[in-house]
């Protein structure tokens, strides 16, 4: 709470990360209030195939409950600007095998809700490191997918457009280090905690 005080007071935007499990109608009023926007993790609709790749049993059940939450509050209402019209929340999707076929169910949803969707390729760090044989797509399941998406919010991530992120922004992970990218576990800029 403290961090999105500070930053706000300070005039920067926020654009937080979730699993949205623990979102509730006290913190949609608190981030919403502070012009937090929400990029919100959904790997499936169907609650089998996200709760496995997410590793927590019931976690789809509270996700979607909890995003009718935010777009009830209007995190998902469109707000034109000089140069694009914005929503304040967004579906981030890690595009793996098991859930392949749910991509444009999920894509469908957001664009019925306003909400920006972000299909993400997985970065093999960490546990998913192990399990690129068991996660990773063929590449004609990717081009399979970049035709059922084509006329959605957004273009199909790929590793020819340049991250944004690098360009415009800085992570603060939980521990509170500060980096330019969230899968760059050696080049710490600093941390917030530490005076």
């Amino acid at each position: 709470k403290e961090i999105v005080a500070c930053t706000y007071q300070n005039g920067l935007k926020i654009i937080l990360y979730t699993n949205g499990t623990l979102i509730n109608k006290k913190w949609a009023d608190y981030f919403y209030e502070r012009e937090v926007s929400l990029i919100v993790k959904v790997d499936s609709f169907n609650p089998k195939i996200h709760d496995k790749l997410v590793n927590r049993q019931g976690a789809l059940e509270k996700t979607e409950k909890n995003l009718q939450i935010l777009i009830d509050k209007g995190f998902s209402k469109i707000k034109k600007t000089k140069k694009q019209n914005v929503t304040r929340l967004a579906i981030e999707t890690i595009i793996t095998k098991y859930n392949l076929k749910d991509i444009s169910k999920i894509a469908e949803f957001c664009e019925k809700n306003n909400i920006k969707f972000i299909p993400q390729t997985p970065v093999w760090i960490g546990r998913a490191a192990n399990k690129i044989k068991k996660l990773a797509v063929s590449e004609k399941q990717t081009d399979w997918l970049k035709n059922k998406l084509q006329g959605h919010l957004l273009p199909f991530a790929s590793p020819e457009v340049e991250c944004a992120m690098l360009k415009y922004a800085l992570i603060v992970g939980i521990t509170g280090d500060i980096k330019i990218c969230f899968a760059d576990y050696l080049n710490v800029l600093g941390n917030i905690r530490k005076k």
